[in-house]
């Protein structure tokens, strides 16, 4: 495909579009580089705007890529907008970064396509991307709803956070192309786009699925790229197909509201096996907001439990509950956790003295000796220091030993600290740094040896005195 089919495919992809602005996301490399430049050249979209999120991962080189779409946009005479994002406190709760900083990307586009009621936001996916995706996807088990895997359009609601109001649609005008195609179009376009060194990383899924197994498959069938792309279609017409029946038939055996389903077990269990499963995936949406943390194995143990009622409950995630009547099973999404220690302001540590925990929670404070401690709720730590407790930090770290640190976030996911309590579970700093999450661990350089005096810190229930299950 040449630089000028290139311009045509796109024009031809965007033609149906509504009016209105476009926005085009832009990293700096080849892919959306090719994209705004064949825009451009189209001469069909004058309302065009970049958008480029610099999300603070890499210092200094992300801030130059940015600087470089800046001046970009500038020589194309083309409005911008460059932004920065902490990814750790604006997804505190995702824990994969791509992933964070994914859902931090495109919320921060919607933003800006209801800032500017933007008809479409076109991003720069290419059938190498489908590719990997279908096939990251088909080793992971997905069904046709996966493998269908990215849409070439989608709907506001299907892709903007719920509590954005805009209209844009989600353009993938390239997703027919081949990346090579593109590599071509910059080189005859004379573009030199900006190389992200993260692209180069094996650690990453998507990097190897690139770089080692489908340059592999694709020596046993050169059109490897197109029979995936045909496969994600296939799937995304059968899904489309499917999840339209279960919207139709969805009022015949289900009802739901905020916190519970309830699906009447005789209607339910004369659907066909694919609208069950359908179904259930739904009735989860419908109380979680995605599937996250469902596996298969507890769909059908929902729609199996839901036809006939099993001699024991098997544990579900987000302490979903299913309760089995005569007739109907009702799915009750359970906000209960256990009650946890819960700071929401920095306060001074009065030594000696307490602190208010909330839910029955004080931090207790003396001088006394230091013995041996295995509590993770107890640390004895020096006297020379003023200590405070309060909340984490984006981003924040503690020493771990041995010169390392480790971000505390990570240290309270591996505690199995849940999501919903991490931002205010207390943390106690000196005026430098975090030296103790109580209940998980205490920074080594800090630990005083048996006999010398120190500060006793501890964080206990008043009503019992526990390690509160997360060691």
């Amino acid at each position: 495909m040449s630089a000028n089919r290139i311009v045509a495919h796109i024009t031809h992809r965007i033609a149906a579009r509504p009016s209105g602005p476009l926005i085009v996301a832009v990293s700096g490399g080849p892919d959306s580089l090719a994209l705004l430049y064949a825009l451009c050249e189209s001469g069909i979209a004058a309302d065009v705007h970049v958008y480029h999120l610099d999300h603070g991962l890499r210092g200094t080189q992300s801030a130059a890529d940015a600087d470089w779409v800046r001046q970009c946009a500038a020589t194309l005479g083309v409005p911008h907008r460059i932004e920065k994002a902490d990814i750790a406190s604006e997804a505190p709760h995702h824990h994969n970064l791509n992933e964070a900083a994914r859902i931090v990307r495109y919320r921060r586009l919607a933003q800006y396509a209801s800032a500017i009621d933007a008809a479409a936001v076109l991003v720069a996916h290419t059938r190498d991307d489908q590719a990997e995706t279908v096939l990251m996807r088909l080793l992971r088990g997905s069904g046709p709803t996966g493998l269908a895997a990215m849409r070439a359009q989608r709907a506001w609601s299907q892709w903007a956070p719920a509590d954005i109001n805009g209209r844009a649609l989600l353009l993938r005008p390239l997703l027919t192309c081949d990346r090579s195609e593109i590599l071509a179009y910059c080189t005859e376009r004379q573009l030199t786009p900006r190389h992200d060194p993260t692209n180069d990383k094996h650690t990453n899924q998507r990097v190897r699925m690139r770089h080692q197994l489908l340059p592999t498959l694709r020596h046993e069938q050169p059109q490897l790229n197109a029979i995936l792309a045909r496969t994600a279609t296939l799937c995304g017409d059968d899904a489309d197909y499917i999840a339209l029946q279960v919207a139709q038939l969805w009022p015949t055996f289900a009802h739901h509201n905020t916190s519970t389903i309830t699906i009447t077990r005789s209607t339910f269990a004369a659907l066909h096996v694919a609208i069950q499963r359908a179904a259930i995936r739904h009735a989860i949406v419908l109380l979680h907001g995605s599937l996250r943390s469902w596996s298969l194995e507890h769909i059908e143990y929902l729609r199996n439990a839901i036809q006939q009622p099993p001699a024991r409950q098997q544990p579900l995630p987000h302490h979903t509950i299913l309760t089995i009547g005569a007739d109907t099973a009702i799915m009750t999404a359970s906000s209960l956790l256990p009650r946890a220690p819960h700071i929401d302001a920095p306060q001074p540590i009065p030594i000696p003295g307490q602190i208010d925990c909330r839910d029955d929670w004080w931090l207790h404070a003396t001088i006394e000796p230091a013995h041996i401690n295995r509590n993770r709720w107890h640390a004895f730590v020096p006297t020379c220091h003023d200590y405070t407790v309060r909340m984490r930090q984006p981003g924040e770290t503690m020493g771990i030993g041995h010169g390392r640190h480790r971000r505390i976030q990570d240290i309270m996911v591996d505690a199995r600290i849940p999501a919903s309590q991490r931002a205010n579970w207390p943390v106690v700093a000196t005026q430098q740094q975090v030296i103790w999450v109580p209940g998980v661990r205490i920074d080594p350089t800090f630990v005083v040896l048996p006999d010398q005096t120190a500060v006793h810190l501890s964080v206990i229930r008043s009503d019992d005195d526990d390690n509160f299950g997360y060691d």
